[in-house]
């Protein structure tokens, strides 16, 4: 479960809700880059996983696409690689935590019989990569950003997703896959959404532990609705598989903008959450 989509949906919303707001965005872009990497990688190398080769391999769970590389593989090294280096000396505990959840969810994998031993290994090794290069350059990247005009980052926030999207090999349908078209969408809409809760919004992380835990509690259930809303909604529009497509991208960029922005502007106007201000 620690690998999954849905657990990492419930992560991020964590700390940057509750614990770190700047973490949580570079956590943020940190995963859906790492995802987004990992689907274009399978989309071009193809490969098929053990029961593929062989329909005398009973995986314990159902796992559809090709297998290299490792998606679980490639993001718990990224993202928890990330959390052991940004807390190393505040939390040093974190480091032997995050290699004991990388090492099991590689294994799991393996024992799962959903992956070669190469996918594994192959994701470990490209989500390593990317943490480097991520370790490497955000300090760069994040002085550039506080220095950039809004617009020139709404602008890039725009165009930067849907040039991913476009540029994406496709599964195969032709088209982009659903997982490239999530990472996209939640790209978009998160960056537009940090955006404006940075100039418009401003919360606080800081609380009582019930004002915390009320405050996820809500915002889960706010990004719920339009999650599942807009799932419910799009299921009756019929179309293809580009329709499909669109509006899965417009469902996960409405959920980025919940996260992002919405979310945190419902704390501060219903008192679950102060604003940066207020607490000077």
């Amino acid at each position: 479960f620690m690998g999954e989509t849905e657990f990492y949906l419930l992560l991020i919303p964590f700390f940057y809700w509750l614990v770190n707001k700047s973490f949580g965005r570079r956590l943020t872009y940190l995963l859906l880059i790492t995802g987004y990497l990992n689907t274009f990688a399978k989309n071009i190398f193809k490969l098929p996983r053990p029961p593929q080769v062989d329909p005398r391999v009973a995986p314990l769970v159902k796992q559809d696409g090709y297998g290299l590389p490792s998606g679980h593989s490639m993001s718990s090294m990224a993202v928890w690689g990330y959390a052991g280096w940004y807390w190393r000396k505040s939390k040093p505990w974190l480091i032997p935590l995050a290699i004991v959840f990388i090492s099991s969810i590689a294994f799991s994998r393996l024992y799962l019989a959903v992956h070669f031993p190469a996918d594994v290994i192959t994701g470990l090794t490209f989500g390593l990569l990317i943490l480097l290069l991520w370790i490497k350059l955000l300090p760069n990247i994040q002085r550039w950003i506080e220095q950039a005009d809004d617009k020139l980052l709404l602008a890039l926030s725009v165009l930067v997703p849907l040039t991913m999207l476009f540029l994406s090999p496709g599964d195969a349908t032709g088209y982009p896959s659903e997982a490239i078209a999530t990472t996209t969408g939640v790209l978009m809409g998160a960056s537009i959404g940090f955006i404006f809760e940075a100039r418009r919004v401003q919360f606080s992380v800081s609380g009582s532990w019930l004002q915390k835990l009320l405050r996820y509690v809500v915002g889960a259930l706010f990004i719920g609705v339009f999650w599942f809303g807009l799932r419910v909604l799009f299921s009756f529009v019929p179309g293809g598989h580009l329709l499909e497509i669109t509006l899965r991208f417009v469902r996960y960029l409405v959920s980025g903008l919940a996260l992002g922005w919405w979310a945190p502007a419902v704390f501060v106007r219903f008192g679950l959450a102060k604003t940066v201000n207020s607490e000077e």
